[in-house]
């Protein structure tokens, strides 16, 4: 595992050390995608070669028996994935970063670091409460007309999620109302008729949905 962790970290110092101050310095576009190449292929190759000869290494360091070799097998590639994805993600912050967006690379770090992305929904279609106006189009028939939603969609929704989060921090889960993620189902056309929003889910050392002063500057 620590040779997984040398050759990624290898990358992502590598990558960040020399794709920044190439953007910033203007440096020849060619020269950059020809490290870029050599890098990831000295990497992944060698991640490659040591993932198909798992089976004599793992043998060379234990006299364990098959089950525990292939244990040990399932988690060389649990870290290679997850190694490769930072490795991935320092290559995309370096280059937004040059770019003065630091907000998509903290998105997608958000993303990959959740373990899941509870996604709840409320039909906007008018209610037929009689004297509401709530949507202020006088009536259902007014919203309906108007191609407005039912107000209370957005009430229901909100009730709805804030129970979800209330229950995910009993249970000790960290979480966070995205309305961004329901902004994405919308665009995903899941259900046109339903309103969004989405709680990404974590269990980690800290609460990765909070620390975001980046978003700020």
């Amino acid at each position: 595992m620590i040779v997984f962790l040398f050759l990624f970290s290898f990358l992502s110092s590598g990558v960040t050390a020399v794709i920044i101050p190439a953007y910033v310095q203007k440096k020849s576009r060619a020269a950059v995608d020809s490290f870029l190449t050599l890098l990831y292929l000295l990497v992944f190759g060698g991640t490659g070669l040591i993932y198909l000869l798992r089976e004599p290494i793992i043998a060379l360091f234990s006299s364990r028996g098959g089950n525990f070799q292939a244990i040990a097998g399932d988690v060389m590639l649990y870290t290679i994935v997850i190694q490769g994805v930072t490795g991935i993600l320092a290559v995309t912050t370096a280059y937004y970063q040059c770019e003065n967006r630091y907000n998509i690379p903290k998105v997608i770090l958000l993303g990959c670091n959740c373990l899941a992305v509870v996604l709840i929904g409320a039909d906007k279609q008018q209610r037929g409460v009689p004297y509401c106006g709530y949507c202020e189009h006088g009536d259902c028939a007014g919203c309906r007309a108007a191609g407005g939603n039912c107000a209370f969609a957005y009430v229901d929704l909100g009730i709805a999620v804030s129970s979800a989060v209330s229950i995910g921090a009993a249970d000790m889960v960290d979480c966070r109302i995205m309305y961004s993620i329901g902004k994405t189902a919308a665009e995903m056309e899941l259900d046109p008729d339903v309103v969004w929003l989405g709680i990404p889910l974590s269990i980690s050392g800290k609460n990765i949905f909070f620390d975001r002063g980046i978003f700020h500057k």
